[in-house]
């Protein structure tokens, strides 16, 4: 996918390098930056908003690394989650049309105080390899969680 013409002109949604720097610590298996991307919320009430409906759309980078999965908008995190967490089951990850990558979850999965549903929506022609790389984090989780289990046996 092309790149947004907000980068192209002015640069405008490159990842924080700190945070680029530490995440390459982690060692970073994929990779997107600035990929067009969308917010949805759908009957989403927080302490200071509510909306039934309400479509933001922004430039984003996406990053999948050994230990967590993560997307950033400039430098606000919408997405930080562990491969370890257990929350991580409850993003419901997808692809649409292999360009799209989608993370849809309850609202108060993070955030207690809010409720309704987010979707975030990620242009990139690695979708197919993000959902691949995640559904085999948790594979390895889960099988990691039932050895673990049965050592007590």
């Amino acid at each position: 996918m092309p790149k947004p013409l907000s980068y192209i002109l002015f640069g405008f949604g490159k990842m924080n390098i700190a945070l680029f720097e530490k995440l390459k610590s982690e060692n970073i298996q994929l990779i997107d930056e600035v990929v067009w991307a969308s917010t949805t919320y759908k009957n989403f009430k927080s302490d200071r908003r509510a909306s039934k409906f309400r479509k933001e759309g922004h430039t984003a980078s996406i990053i999948l690394t050994a230990e967590r999965f993560v997307a950033v908008r400039g430098s606000r995190f919408l997405i930080n989650i562990p491969h370890s967490d257990p929350r991580v089951s409850q993003l419901k990850i997808s692809a649409e049309k292999e360009k799209i990558l989608v993370v849809e979850y309850d609202a108060n999965l993070f955030n207690k105080s809010w409720s309704g549903t987010i979707i975030n929506k990620f242009g990139t022609k690695k979708a197919l390899d993000f959902l691949h790389q995640n559904e085999l984090f948790q594979q390895k989780l889960q099988s990691n969680t039932n050895n673990f289990a049965n050592i007590g046996e």
